[in-house]
């Protein structure tokens, strides 16, 4: 295993199960054989798939999973689901990859969903969505009676060994080197420098039973808003996925005074929002899926900014420099450092500690790659169109820690964007997220 595997692996807790979750809703029912079948032959392109870690001598392993057979699982309800049951045994339980297809009535007819679950040491969220794509096209494929790997991204099973590698080395790392001082200023911030923390909300659930997990709602922004908050990002003069953080950090802010713990007074105290960054290069466009991802922190405090503009530049510059210098890899790079003592990074990995106050992460146009392969075969087999698997509705989002109750993701889809929120129901009641939730999106129109 590598660092990062073995950290996302010993960052284990039962409330708080280290897997990305993707939930996506058909307006058909779909075929469980052929989804089962679509699922068996995305797996067979991915080394890790029916992996678990195991302990050799002093060294963390993948090993062969006994019980391949558990990653699917079918139902028929006699309802349309509220929530999405995700059992203490399917917490406690190591799976790379499960698929659990549900079908039910809705409106006077049947619609059904797929929900996804991958675990981060094995897979990130861009392979995790990249594995929901295969999915789906193979299904399709099968469907329309085609070749199953018909329009699918080529997989080159053998560059599973070089998923370590940080390309130190290289060039156009070495040449940003006197920059790594910042990363190091920067992780020292992470460490020493105290964050605002959220308030204690008086309708928060007094029971982690009486709430389902995970715990996650979702809000669409139609088109036209969505070309509105694009052209705001535009005259700002910053990218689209600076102004979604910039809109976090405001309602994150705006939310927590709501609940009194600042009184009428803007927080002093920055917040923190943590920025999954993958580390994905040209020569990896072959890779399997594997963690390939590094954790950066932004820290900013909206009361102290003279306006949102001022805000909103500040985080698009930042990322921006961390971006152009690779400084993300700092955050691997102490990883690695720390994996050099598995107690050590136990400790690191189970720190109760809050890592900040939420996670956020834009993830583009997730299923465009299965969308063009459903459309060019809807051409082809017109018979059959009305069978393929298309969503019309998603949610994708990343798992949450100790003290870090909130995770965001934007991603875009037919020219709408989907926010989903996953929130701690332990500490969050669900009108509480939806009120952070519909804060967020008004934050993103005003940027």
């Amino acid at each position: 295993m590598t660092s990062i595997e073995k950290f996302h692996w010993l960052d284990q807790h039962p409330d708080y199960p280290n897997f990305v979750f993707a939930r996506l809703r058909f307006g058909i029912p779909l075929d469980p054989e052929i989804a089962e079948r679509a699922l068996r032959l995305s797996l067979e392109r991915q080394p890790l798939a029916y992996k678990h870690p195991v302990k050799h001598g002093r060294k963390w392993c993948w090993a062969n999973h006994p019980n391949e057979s558990e990653c699917f699982t079918y139902r028929k309800l006699e309802r349309e689901p509220l929530n999405w049951e995700f059992g203490k045994r399917e917490r406690a339980a190591f799976k790379a990859y499960q698929l659990a297809l549900v079908e039910f009535p809705h409106e006077g007819g049947v619609e059904s969903e797929a929900r996804f679950c991958s675990h981060h040491a094995a897979s990130d969220g861009v392979a995790s969505i990249k594995l929901i794509n295969d999915w789906m096209t193979i299904y399709n494929n099968l469907v329309a009676d085609e070749n199953p790997y018909q329009g699918l991204s080529e997989v080159d099973q053998t560059k599973i060994n070089q998923r370590g590698r940080l390309g130190l080395l290289q060039w156009n790392y070495l040449r940003h080197l006197p920059n790594q001082l910042i990363a190091i200023f920067g992780a020292a911030k992470f460490v020493f420098r105290k964050t605002a923390k959220l308030a204690a909300r008086d309708s928060a659930p007094a029971s982690a039973h009486s709430t389902p997990f995970p715990a996650i709602i979702g809000q669409w922004i139609g088109e036209e808003d969505y070309k509105r908050s694009t052209a705001n990002a535009r005259e700002l003069e910053v990218s689209f996925t600076s102004a979604c953080l910039t809109a976090c950090f405001e309602a994150i802010d705006r939310w927590n005074q709501k609940a009194g713990a600042a009184g009428d007074r803007p927080n002093t105290s920055p917040w923190r929002i943590l920025l999954p960054m993958s580390i994905r290069g040209r020569h990896d466009r072959t890779l399997p899926a594997t963690n390939q991802t590094a954790i950066v922190q932004i820290d900013r405090c909206p009361g102290a900014e003279p306006d949102r503009r001022s805000l909103c530049r500040g985080i698009d510059r930042e990322v921006k420099i961390i971006r152009r210098w690779q400084l993300e890899k700092m955050f691997l790079i102490a990883i690695r450092v720390a994996s050099i003592s598995n107690g050590w990074l136990k400790k690191i990995a189970n720190n109760p500690d809050s890592r900040g106050a939420a996670v956020f992460t834009h993830l583009g146009q997730p299923y465009k790659r299965a969308k063009i392969c459903t459309d060019r075969l809807a051409k082809t087999f017109p018979s059959v169109s009305d069978a393929f698997a298309r969503p019309i509705d998603f949610d994708l989002a990343g798992p949450l820690r100790s003290g870090t109750p909130i995770n965001f993701s934007f991603a875009r889809h037919d020219r709408r964007m989907k926010i989903t929120l996953h929130f701690d129901s332990k500490l969050i009641s669900e009108s509480d997220a939806r009120q952070l939730l519909a804060m967020t999106v008004e934050m993103l129109q005003a940027c």
